[in-house]
């Protein structure tokens, strides 16, 4: 397949009327029914990574997250801090986040 033709022949199997937004494997397979060229697992793979509308509508097929542990309590003031920074504020005498520190004992 000419490099110049590529792309349209993956929107065709990926946006198709009858495909409906398949993954990687199965967009391969349909290609390869008819077409072939030297890219075409890297070509489909960038293509439907940059799908906008497989972004929003497939899952996430990632395992849920680990049950959270509870941290030791601390046997004295100031032996366990927390600190985070807020961003993304407007400017207020040049500066624009702020510090927060919280001991974890009080």
């Amino acid at each position: 397949v000419p490099q110049a033709l590529r792309g349209q022949v993956i929107h065709w199997a990926h946006t198709g009327r009858f495909s409906i937004h398949p993954g990687v494997g199965r967009t391969i397979a349909l290609i390869r029914r008819t077409f072939w060229w030297p890219s075409m697992y890297m070509d489909i793979k960038n293509y439907i990574s940059a799908c906008h509308v497989c972004a929003q509508q497939k899952g996430d097929h990632r395992a849920p997250a680990g049950l959270l542990c509870p941290l030791p309590s601390p046997s004295r003031p100031w032996s366990h801090i927390a600190l985070d920074f807020v961003v993304g504020l407007p400017e207020s005498q040049g500066f624009t986040c702020i510090m927060t520190v919280v001991d974890r004992f009080s």
